[in-house]
């Protein structure tokens, strides 16, 4: 899934980011709880944001193994952006949540490039 010859060197300067990774076994990078909690957050149904007062077009694409965020969310969101002039949804098979780290990743950027060059 992730091609370690052309990530080593990303992980190795993502793990330099915390002069304190290299104590920590494994090695890890600390980060801010922030993200996780509004993820917990939205999984109990309380979103940062009113999804009917977004008026542009709108892209959802995940993963068919993205185990953060289900079919299920998308199809509510996607019923939920009522404002939204275009809505579209894909789902990339093979694609977990953080796809754009994948050996498939050239998938997505065709998806999100399309999206866009029909909009411009």
């Amino acid at each position: 899934m992730f091609p370690h010859h052309e990530y080593d060197p990303w992980i190795a300067a993502y793990l330099a980011t915390d002069p304190a990774s290299g104590q920590r076994i494994p090695r890890s990078v600390k980060v801010p709880s922030g993200p996780f909690a509004d993820i917990v957050a939205a999984w109990s149904g309380s979103l940062p944001y009113d999804a009917s007062r977004i008026i542009t077009p709108v892209l959802l694409v995940r993963g068919e193994w993205d185990s953060v965020s289900s079919e299920t969310d998308v199809n509510w969101l996607f019923q939920a952006l009522t404002n939204a002039p275009e809505k579209e949804a894909v789902t990339l098979d093979r694609g977990t949540h953080v796809m754009h780290l994948e050996s498939g990743r050239a998938r997505l950027y065709k998806v999100i490039e399309g999206f866009l060059q029909a909009r411009s």
